[in-house]
């Protein structure tokens, strides 16, 4: 059975336990996401407690948390046994993920630059509940636009076009780390500032409902993340892809720039499949019908 990080053995499990078990929920993350637990695999409370050094309680709670994320299944007195990613659940992961990052980005684009929202209430979003969220960035810069109308505020407006520069800018910051990262070579820091580029867009936008949504799936996308970056070149291509994104971003261009977040999706969602397949021994017949991975809204045909 793999063995995950182990802490020192002087470890005090018994102060600050939270934090604690914070630490160790995201190392068992990170020996999912990178195959150091092996899908099938069983991970134990026993297991858990002698290479963390924390209390079974702990451990318990460890393995409740990943069961409820469906990075595994709770089995009664055995522990957690590791997910296997199908093709049907990276589709579907993908499929969500690329209308909720669609209308992530559409909303950074009109909170950062004070545009309207140009037809967010018609995006192609497939789930009803996110319609909600549209609605509320529809309202918010409505009450926007007609403030800066009034001309009554000309000092604040300024303040707001510096911070939304800022803000802009600061998606280059997080691409320079992502670049570095890829050519350092590290898988861990490759995945965690992917996930930080559409983030740090998310904050700015302040979408809460988006937000919740994101954090339930982040342990299984970040998942799918590792699985794509496997594939050759993918890392280096999905680089190019977000600066690419940056760019319509950059220049208020909400539609392109969801048309290019979809197409990035669409890539990595290609790089997962393609390495899932060759992990499974499938890949050979899989690659012989295309991929079956093709339209740009990342949907699987």
């Amino acid at each position: 059975m793999a063995r995950v990080g182990r802490q020192d053995k002087g470890a005090d499990s018994t102060s600050g336990g939270g934090l604690v078990r914070l630490n160790v929920l995201r190392k068992v993350r990170h020996s999912i996401a990178t195959g150091e637990l092996r899908p099938g695999s069983r991970l134990t409370e026993r297991e858990l407690c002698e290479t963390h050094n924390i209390s079974r309680t702990a451990a318990r709670e460890v393995i409740r948390q990943l069961d409820a994320e469906h990075l595994g299944e709770a089995l009664p007195h055995q522990g957690l046994r590791i997910v296997r990613l199908t093709r049907k659940m990276v589709c579907e992961i993908y499929e969500l993920r690329a209308d909720l990052e669609a209308l992530i980005v559409r909303a950074f684009i009109a909170k950062a630059t004070n545009r309207p929202l140009k037809n967010v209430l018609e995006a192609p979003v497939s789930l009803s509940c996110l319609m909600p969220v549209a609605s509320h960035f529809h309202q918010f810069h409505e009450r926007a636009r007609k403030t800066t109308r009034t001309g009554a505020n000309t000092s604040g407006l300024r303040l707001f076009q510096q911070s939304a520069k800022r803000q802009i800018n600061h998606l280059g910051v997080i691409l320079g780390r992502l670049k570095k990262a890829i050519a350092a070579k590290v898988p861990e820091k490759i995945v965690e500032h992917s996930i930080r580029f559409i983030s740090y867009m998310n904050e700015v936008a302040d979408n809460q409902i988006v937000g919740e949504i994101l954090a339930h799936l982040n342990a299984r996308i970040e998942l799918v993340r590792a699985l794509a970056i496997s594939w050759p070149g993918q890392a280096e291509a999905g680089y190019a892809q977000l600066d690419l994104i940056r760019q319509k971003i950059e220049s208020g261009d909400a539609e392109n720039a969801e048309i290019e977040i979809r197409r990035y999706i669409r890539m990595a969602l290609n790089s997962a499949i393609l390495q899932l397949n060759q992990e499974t021994d499938q890949g050979t017949a899989d690659r012989a019908q295309g991929g079956r991975v093709q339209d740009v809204k990342g949907r699987c045909a």
